[in-house]
């Protein structure tokens, strides 16, 4: 079979199965096999592959018709214009949150401290100490698997970030931070919108019937911290950002800017 035949097969089986990126998942998984380029295999659709090579490829493509997402195949899914190491014990970082990026660059601070709260891959945590390369930024998360990945990703792409197991604000109340950015679990418990959601870590995110139980505990430990941050950003569902607003009111923060799902808070 050529490159072409198993582009187009595989697209087809994938269409048929509802995948709406069908011909980009089906190349995403010719490049991870052949390790190549998108390009190269354009420019060769008459390439014939090789028997090991198809067996490889025919994995791969059960796989994702299995449910598992593209990323955790490929284990890569770039963020901010750079690629992320992403497995099964991390959240697959969405386009959404980069919102939280272009936010917190906008605050113009030349060398914010910040803290990451439930890091997973590392991908806001990094991509601040690389966009705002004076910033010093603590990132913590309460898996050590995940924090593996995200000490990996920070030493790939060259970041300079501090990595600490933590539950939250465990062991934060004397330090110091102008800028807190949480993208916390916030899925209501048994909200399943799709097969691949029940391939990723279940702890990153469910947070309780309303899906609000991890930012309850969020702005709780903020609310305590001895030296409370100038900002908070946080994202959610739009559906919970009215409750979300309600809880950051309670700890003394008012609602600055909404951008899709994140939301800016500031100290009152």
């Amino acid at each position: 079979m050529t490159i072409d035949g198993w582009l187009r097969e595989t697209t087809d089986k994938f269409t048929a199965s509802s995948i709406d990126s069908a011909r980009l998942d089906a190349l995403l998984l010719l490049e991870h096999v052949l390790q190549t380029t998108r390009a190269t295999l354009l420019a060769h659709p008459e390439m014939a592959l090789p028997a090991t090579t198809l067996v490889k490829l025919d994995s791969t493509r059960e796989q994702r018709l299995g449910g598992i997402p593209i990323a955790y195949i490929v284990n890569k899914k770039e963020f901010y214009g750079r690629d992320y190491l992403v497995n099964e014990h991390v959240l697959i970082p969405r386009p959404e949150t980069e919102n939280m990026i272009d936010m917190v660059k906008a605050l113009n601070y030349e060398a914010p401290r910040v803290a990451d709260i439930g890091t997973g891959s590392g991908c806001i945590a990094i991509t601040l100490a690389l966009e705002i390369p004076h910033s010093k930024v603590t990132a913590t998360d309460v898996s050590k698997d995940a924090l593996k990945i995200a000490e990996l990703n920070a030493k790939t792409l060259g970041a300079r970030v501090t990595f600490t197991i933590s539950d939250l604000f465990t062991g934060f109340s004397g330090k110091k931070f102008d800028i807190i950015c949480a993208n916390l679990p916030y899925v209501p418990d048994g909200i399943i919108t799709s097969t691949e959601i029940t391939k990723e870590p279940a702890t990153a995110l469910f947070s309780g019937s309303d899906g609000l139980d991890h930012y309850r505990g969020l702005f709780r430990g903020v609310n305590a911290l001895l030296h409370k941050p100038t900002y908070v950003l946080t994202e959610s569902l739009e559906s919970q950002h009215g409750e979300i607003e309600v809880l950051a009111n309670n700890a003394g923060y008012g609602l600055t800017k909404t951008s899709i799902l994140v939301q800016l808070y500031t100290l009152s």
